[in-house]
Formats: C-alpha cells, structure tokens, sequence
C-alpha cells in the first residue's frame, strides 16, 4: 500500500534539521508491506534491500539489513498479532524504515534505546559470545543507526489496529553521495 503526501509547504526547521528542503514539485511516499509471521525477518530484508541497495553503500547495506531484522523479528518474538514493514519516501530517495506491530511497549523500546545510547551493550568488546543470550537487538540497533531510531505511536495500514512504530532513519547509515563518479 502506497500512500502519497504532497506537501503544501516547507515546514519550518527543527533544531535537528537546520535547512529546509524545498518540497514544492517533490512527494513523499510511505509504502507499507504486511509480514508474515513465517520469515517476516527474511522478507523485510528482502524488502529493504530492493529499494536500498542502489542508495546505500555495502557496509551500510549490511549494517540497514541487521537493524529491520532485528526490529521484525523483535515485533514477532514480542506481540501476537501482526506487523508491517513501511518505507518513507522523500523524492524517490528512501529515507525512514520502520516496523510497526500491535504492542503497546512504547516505554520499554524508548527506555531501552536511551539506555543504549548512554551506556552501549555492543561496545568495542572483542568477545562478542555473550550477545547470544538475547536482549541486545535494540542496543544493536540504536549503535549501528548511531541513535537515528525511535518509537512512536502507530496504526497498521492493513489492518489499522493500533500500536508501535518502531522506525530508524538510513541517511545515519552511510548515503552514496549523488552523483559520485570515479575520478581517473
């Protein structure tokens, strides 16, 4: 399901986005693909890889494929009804992912990002063994997005039960410069 907002003006900056971008002749574009419980991880990466890949560097790539993973498969593992992938959009360039499902944990998940921005579990620590033990998916994803995440409110598009969204923006995750070319 693909949802377009055409903006009527440039909203005004935030301190977190200091310069405006003109939106006059551009679109965002929220697109939402419902999961399935068998392989929601696999098909949300799948998803993201197929609208990312021509707009992130590989290192990157990688780190964007961890993070829905680990999002999807905590939405599964932590609520009992279902959960969606969705993409915004901002002039065809992919800026914002989230997973949405029915928990209502907003507190948890927002603590326990914090928590990770503060005092990271996945550190410098060569001995990476006891990441096994579970727990760690949002300390992995507040490092690797560098604390571009977050939750918010939301309700499912296919379903339009209420929930959370839990959301990470990919310009944290390493762009490919426009227009970059190999000089000779």
């Amino acid at each position: 399901m693909d949802v377009l907002i055409a903006p009527t003006q440039t909203p005004p900056p935030t301190p977190e986005e200091p310069v405006q971008i003109p939106a006059e002749d551009r679109l965002i574009r929220v697109s939402a693909w419902q999961l399935s419980r068998e392989g929601g991880p696999q098909q949300a990466r799948r998803l993201l890889r197929s609208h990312v890949a021509e707009h992130v560097d590989g290192p990157a790539l990688d780190e964007a494929d961890v993070v829905v993973s680990e999002l999807a498969t905590n939405a599964f593992v932590h609520t009992g009804g279902p959960c969606e992938l969705r993409l915004v959009q901002y002039a065809g360039f992919p800026i914002v992912y989230e997973i949405a499902d029915v928990g209502d944990q907003e507190d948890i998940v927002a603590k326990r990002l914090a928590e990770a921005l503060v005092c990271p579990a996945v550190a410098d620590d060569p001995d990476i063994a006891h990441l096994d033990e579970g727990g760690f998916g949002l300390s992995i994803v507040a490092a690797l997005t560098k604390g571009h995440c977050g939750v918010r409110p939301a309700r499912l598009y296919h379903s339009t039960q209420a929930g959370k969204g839990v959301w990470f923006a990919l310009p944290a995750l390493g762009r490919r410069s426009c227009g970059s070319a190999t000089s000779g």
